[in-house]
């Protein structure tokens, strides 16, 4: 579980991120996870175009999930405070509730850089899931964070085209929606892989918080400071340079030592077994670090210094902006597997009911009648092993037909040596 006292210790001195999160600190009793991911996509807005190359340019635009209970875990407070503060500093960068994907090309065609926040994500990701009118604007917005040029429009005089999109997304979603709503789709092809995942678990507030690792409270940090910050940033991102790689093979190499500790000290809490759905989200845990260490750069490491004092001289990634990447994927990746470990752990009595919902009718049921009731909601994978799991512990049993053909199914142990006779419904 992700511990604020491990939020904290990943944070720059100074800088708009730890004056960020000193803020949120002050004016909620939110997890500090959600601040740092708060003011990561907050940054994220204004960072100009820098890419470091792993395997292909990675830019700094960043999406990020607050997964917490509902209602006490403060996830909209964050991203509350996030949306006020790029509204202070450049209210154009906020994209508002695009209908379409035509729209989103449209917003994007006009400034390449936004951000979109979702208090209650849930909404969006319902009114964007496969099958609906609007599935093809979730499509465009994930060829966004691959940073693929975007268009719409086949007539060429009409067409609209964006070269480089930079989308930020921060969004609050309740745990149980995500409980109730996602499966191997989303978390391996889908766009759940792509977000930098903070879940902080369960948190009580009789009577208001004790934290976790209670900051001192000598300065009052506040709203107006990290606006300051941040429109400083904001001017100074022109003279930002390109980043021209790593700080030599030696930092480089500590970046891979790095992330190999980070997944071995993973592996070691968690079922190897259990990874099949996180593997596409761990496996873009080094994307999201190296977003993060070019953020960090921007707001108070090299790319910030080479700006001031060389405007638009190359800069290199160092040992300290690969620290805060490698501690950001550690958040992102733990936070992955404690939430997948908690939906696996609901996830076979959430498809068993929904199969035992098609026998309510009390009768018999042949397998593709099943699977045209229930599969709407599951992957054809996750049917088939949920109807032999059923079966394997008796909470479903294969009945063979006296026409021959297709079995059926029923939930009850049947007579023995009986077939059924769907003709008139009883065994024979």
């Amino acid at each position: 579980m992700i511990s604020e006292e491990q939020v904290w210790s990943a944070l720059p001195p100074q800088g708009f991120l730890h004056t960020f999160i000193r803020h949120c600190y002050e004016a909620s009793d939110a997890h500090l996870a959600f601040a740092l991911a708060g003011g990561l996509v907050t940054l994220a807005t204004f960072a100009p175009y820098i890419e470091v190359q792993h395997g292909s340019p990675v830019p700094p635009h960043l999406w990020s999930m607050l997964v917490g209970d509902a209602y006490d875990s403060r996830k909209s407070t964050i991203v509350g405070i996030s949306r006020r503060m790029v509204a202070q500093v450049d209210p154009a960068r906020i994209l508002v509730n695009p209908e379409s994907s035509a729209a989103l090309v449209e917003a994007l065609a006009d400034q390449e850089q936004a951000v979109f926040f979702q208090s209650e994500m849930g909404d969006f990701l319902t009114s964007t899931g496969r099958g609906s009118y609007k599935a093809s604007l979730r499509t465009k917005m994930m060829e966004c964070w691959d940073g693929s040029p975007i268009s719409k429009g086949k007539v060429k005089k009409n067409a609209v085209y964006v070269n480089k999109p930079r989308l930020s997304l921060l969004g609050g979603v309740a745990t149980q929606f995500v409980q109730s709503n996602s499966g191997a789709d989303e978390w391996m092809n889908g766009d759940f892989s792509r977000y930098f995942i903070v879940y902080t678990g369960t948190h009580e507030f009789p009577g208001g918080r004790e934290r976790d690792n209670p900051l001192p409270t000598d300065h009052p940090w506040g709203f107006g400071e990290s606006v300051e910050i941040l429109s400083r940033l904001h001017g100074l991102a022109p003279d930002v340079g390109p980043c021209v790689g790593w700080g030599g093979d030696a930092v480089k190499k500590y970046w891979v030592e790095q992330m190999a500790q980070m997944e071995d000290d993973l592996h070691a809490r968690h079922d190897r077994e259990g990874m099949a759905w996180a593997r596409s989200s761990l496996g873009r845990a080094r994307v999201t670090g190296i977003k993060a260490a070019l953020l960090w750069s921007f707001d108070c490491g090299p790319a910030w210094w080479a700006a001031q004092h060389h405007p638009g001289r190359g800069w290199r990634l160092n040992k300290e902006a690969i620290d805060f990447g490698v501690a950001i994927a550690a958040v992102h990746a733990e936070s992955v597997m404690t939430l997948l470990s908690r939906l696996d752990a609901n996830h076979y009595e959430r498809q068993r009911r929904r199969v035992l919902s098609v026998f309510e009718d009390r009768r018999l049921h042949r397998y593709a009648d099943i699977a045209v009731r229930v599969k709407p909601k599951m992957t054809h994978r996750d049917f088939d092993q949920v109807m032999e799991t059923m079966i394997f512990h008796g909470d479903l049993y294969r009945i063979p037909s006296r026409l021959g053909g297709e079995d059926y199914y029923w939930v009850e142990p049947p007579p023995e040596n009986v077939l059924f006779d769907p003709e008139t419904s009883s065994w024979v």
